[in-house]
């Protein structure tokens, strides 16, 4: 169970505007929307500019077509959000060459500002978003990069992550580097202890 602090420090902010045309019932809109930010923030971390368009034809759900981007941070993320409790979704998120380490340091203060994790691959996540042990998810990265100071180290092929019941499952994938080579799999629990 996250404390409130914890919960804070993950917060998504920044200044938002666009214009939203709304009909019908909150639980089943018909919707047009566009947002925009010059620059978000996850938790302190800028994580770059959004577009967002959003439409809802009356069926309960919310289409989504979201790009935020940065120097350091290229996603995409498309698909749909149930409008009412437990909010189902069907997403998709595409990554470019991003950054992935700003997004753990606001989880995980501890790792090193020195260490870089850049990503390019496609995460499929379903399930209802009030209820996460019970959403599932599926990735593929097509290049992982991880630079530490004077030992950067990238994959051999692609990285299969698999999230289910609260546990991430790591399929085995290679990382060579300059003097290294290693293979690493895996299963973590997210939800758990």
């Amino acid at each position: 169970i996250k404390t409130p602090a914890e919960i804070e420090k993950m917060r998504v902010a920044g200044r938002l505007s666009g214009e939203v045309l709304l009909e019908g019932t909150l639980d089943r809109p018909r919707l047009r929307g566009h947002l925009a930010s010059p620059r978000l923030f996850f938790g302190d971390e800028g994580i770059g500019a959004l577009e967002a368009s959003l439409k809802g034809t009356g069926d309960g759900h919310l289409s989504i077509d979201a790009r935020c981007l940065s120097g350091r941070v290229d996603l995409g993320i498309t698909g749909s959000v149930g409008t009412v409790s437990p909010y189902d979704a069907d997403l998709q998120l595409e990554a470019r060459d991003t950054s992935i380490d700003p997004f753990l340091r606001v989880v995980r203060r501890a790792l090193p500002s020195s260490v870089s994790l850049v990503a390019s691959g496609r995460m499929d996540l379903s399930g209802p978003l009030e209820r996460p042990e019970d959403m599932a998810a599926s990735a593929s990265l097509a290049d992982l990069r991880l630079l530490l100071p004077d030992y950067p180290i990238h994959s051999q092929g692609p990285v299969r992550l698999d999230l289910e019941g609260g546990r991430l499952r790591l399929a085995a994938f290679h990382l060579a580097g300059e003097g290294t080579d290693l293979e690493v799999d895996g299963t973590l629990d997210l939800l758990g202890d």
